[in-house]
């Protein structure tokens, strides 16, 4: 019977670490964002931020700033010329008080949306529409701290 128990605790366990945590993004009525930023989800520990109109490069000097202005240490980056053979993205590595680590990851995504045209002679949609959109993951400690990644979020939009 502790058998059972045991490994039905690991698996569990196992499960909800693999799975991580997905936390719904409440933007305040104050904040603003729309022209600038859209807050999107809070998973496993990282805030990702959509700017949908913006470039890469722009991201990574506002959030370069956006750190400064924070007070954290920058410690190094990564630039798309650094990894030739990757998808291109930034990455900038700072440290805060405390010693916490914090990561802001800059990418490029895309998805394909329906375009609203008439339906050909099937019954379906006629096209497809592929949209872009560049997108910043922060990354705050070890495990997370959404107010923290936040106020870095809010930053960045200020700076753009």
């Amino acid at each position: 019977m502790k058998k059972h128990f045991a490994a039905a605790a690991l698996a569990a366990t196992g499960a909800l670490t693999t799975a991580g945590c997905v936390q719904e993004v409440r933007i305040p009525e104050n904040a603003a964002l729309e022209p600038r930023g859209e807050w999107v989800s809070f998973v496993s520990g990282d805030l990702v931020v959509k700017f949908p109109g913006k470039t890469q490069q722009e991201i990574f000097k506002a959030a370069s700033l956006a750190l400064e202005d924070y007070g954290a240490k920058r410690l190094s980056e990564d630039r798309p010329e650094d990894t030739p053979t990757l998808p291109p993205a930034y990455a900038i590595y700072a440290r805060v008080i405390g010693d916490l680590k914090v990561t802001i990851r800059i990418t490029t995504e895309s998805d394909f949306i329906l375009e609203d045209t008439p339906p050909n002679a099937d019954g379906q949609p006629s096209g497809k529409k592929k949209r872009e959109w560049v997108q910043a993951s922060i990354s705050y400690g070890a495990f997370g701290n959404l107010s923290e990644s936040q106020k870095i979020a809010a930053a960045i939009c200020k700076r753009l």
